[in-house]
Formats: C-alpha cells, structure tokens, sequence
C-alpha cells in the first residue's frame, strides 16, 4: 500500500462517515465503490467494516433509548445466520467478479430507492423482517453493502429518521463485529487494511462530527433526496470501475 491509496481511501473515509452519522447507512455503498477505484476491492471491504463497525459505537449509544427489540430481534436473527455464507463468498470470489456484484448492487439500490416513498406498511412484519435480515447478512460479510436492503424495509414503515437509526443500527453492529471475525479467520483482514483504517480514523471522526451537526438541521424529505443522490453517484462510480473504463 502507498502513502497516496491511504490518503485517498481516508478521504473517502470522511465523505462515508459523514453519510452514516446523517443517515445511519450509507458508509460502505459510499466507501466501497469509491475506494475500489484505487485500491483491491477485498481489503477495501474488510477496512469499510471495520471502520464504520467503530463509528457505530457512538451512535449506538445516541439512539439506546429507541431500540425496540421486538422489531431488531428478527432482523438481527436472520442477519447473524447469512454471515458464513457471505465470508465464504467473498474469500473465493474473483476480486473482477466481486467488483461487478458490487456495481451492480448499486445500481439496484439507486433505483429501488427511487421508489421507497411509495413503498408503506403499517408494521413490520416478520416474515419480511427474516428475509431482509438474511439478505443484509449475506451481502453485508460478502460486500460490506447490506444497509440499502434494510433502509428500504424499515422507511416502508418507520417515518422518522431517529426510529429508523434505532432499528438499524444495532443490526449492523452486531452483523459488523462477526463479519469482522470471519474476514480475519479468512485472512482477508492484514497488515494494510489494519494500516488503511488507521491512517483512516481521524477523518472518520471529522465526518462523524459534521454528519451530527447536519443531522438536526435537514428535513425527513432532504435526507431522502441526499441519500438518493449519493447512491446515484456511487452507482455510476462502482459501474465505471466494473467496466473496466479506467484501466
């Protein structure tokens, strides 16, 4: 790794961390596809988790008086089961192939997102809540992408940005420390993504700041439209660097 990936891969860092203290989500479908323009996709996966898996520690602790273990516990159930299968991906895939699952997961998420203010339901079921929790386990320790899946469930339900951190963060940071185990049991985790995401905390911190500061002073209609627009801009990121067009 050289000086200039670290720098670059900390600059994304704080645009990522920025996201998820706004938003609660939005640090990897950030980081991942960005940071992969620059540096293997794999290790830039493993540093992803492991830095917003840290930044969810405080903000864990802002919202711990609006969790509801009724609506985390299935989720959250669901999410731990489909781990191993996404560790076993990501440590035979094809870092090409990964790259172009990952382009393609944010695409999808784009334009799903596109459509989630139409998408209401009364309550969360828990059918849904089983399937969502396995798919955001799944690509969550295969991607590090598996919030998108889960904000689109919970707004389907939960109107206000507090409810929704309430509900997704304890999800993703429990799902976060066992990927973690399982990247580093794989190997995936090594001495340059530990140098990566050290190079990277204190910028993770800024974002974490500023993303506070925003967070009170946007509208629920604002957080949607600045996260759609992110997540376009990722898309077009990750399928530009799929593609090849950069090489």
């Amino acid at each position: 790794m050289t000086i200039w990936i670290a720098l670059a891969v900390a600059a994304i860092a704080f645009l990522s961390a920025t996201t998820l203290s706004l938003t609660a989500f939005g640090f990897a479908i950030i980081m991942v596809p960005l940071a992969s323009l620059v540096w293997d996709v794999k290790p830039v996966i493993a540093t992803s988790t492991i830095l917003w898996t840290i930044l969810m520690i405080p903000l864990l602790f802002e919202v711990r008086s609006h969790v509801k273990l009724a609506r985390v516990t299935p989720l959250l159930i669901a999410s731990i089961a489909a781990i191993p299968g996404g560790i076993l991906l990501i440590r035979h895939i094809d870092p090409d192939a990964l790259q172009i699952v990952i382009a393609s997961i944010a695409i999808i998420v784009a334009v799903v997102f596109y459509f989630a203010p139409k998408i209401r339901l009364e309550r969360p079921r828990i059918s849904l809540s089983l399937l969502i929790g396995g798919v955001t386990g799944f690509i969550n320790s295969s991607t590090g992408m598996g919030g998108p899946p889960m904000v689109l469930y919970i707004l389907s339900f939960e109107r206000g940005i507090e409810g929704m951190r309430a509900t997704l963060l304890p999800v993703l940071f429990i799902t976060g420390v066992l990927t973690l185990i399982g990247l580093a049991i794989s190997g995936i985790i090594n001495r340059d993504v530990l140098i990566a995401a050290g190079v990277a905390l204190p910028s993770v911190a800024a974002g974490a700041v500023i993303g506070a500061w925003l967070r009170y002073r946007i509208s629920v209609a604002l957080f949607r439209t600045v996260t759609l627009a992110l997540i376009v801009i990722t898309s077009v990121s990750a399928l530009v660097s799929a593609s090849g067009l950069l090489n």
